[in-house]
């Protein structure tokens, strides 16, 4: 077995316990962690500094991922250009501009992305 392939293995691993994790959490818990977890990152130098990055929107499945709905709003207020990610053929992922405006649909693993031809990364200095 390659290291890449044992490198997939625990990354698959590492996704099914976390997701089991999440969903043991109430929705008051999940909420509390989520607005502790975007405090914290909204006091980083590495936020502070940065006028472009990469953020997510939760899955649509209700799995008690991190509500990322403050960073966006935050990263408008401080008019930083904000990025999505999407999923490209052969497992690669982009990164595509985000406005108020965009339309959003989601893709097979039910994560909302933008529509469009993805970006070149370089142009996002946090992720």
């Amino acid at each position: 077995m390659s290291s890449q392939d044992v490198l997939c293995q625990e990354k698959k691993r590492l996704r099914k316990l976390l997701r089991s994790m999440r969903r043991e959490l109430s929705p008051v818990r999940a909420a509390e962690l989520s607005e502790r977890i975007c405090e914290r990152f909204l006091s980083t130098r590495a936020w502070h500094q940065a006028q472009s990055l990469a953020l997510y929107y939760p899955k649509l499945d209700h799995e008690n991922e991190v509500d990322t709905q403050t960073l966006f709003t935050q990263a408008l207020l401080a008019q930083k250009r904000v990025f999505l990610p999407k999923v490209l053929p052969n497992h690669q992922l982009g990164f595509l501009p985000w406005t108020r405006e965009s339309k959003l649909l989601p893709n097979r693993f039910g994560l909302l992305e933008p529509q469009g031809e993805a970006q070149e990364t370089a142009a996002i200095e946090l992720f």
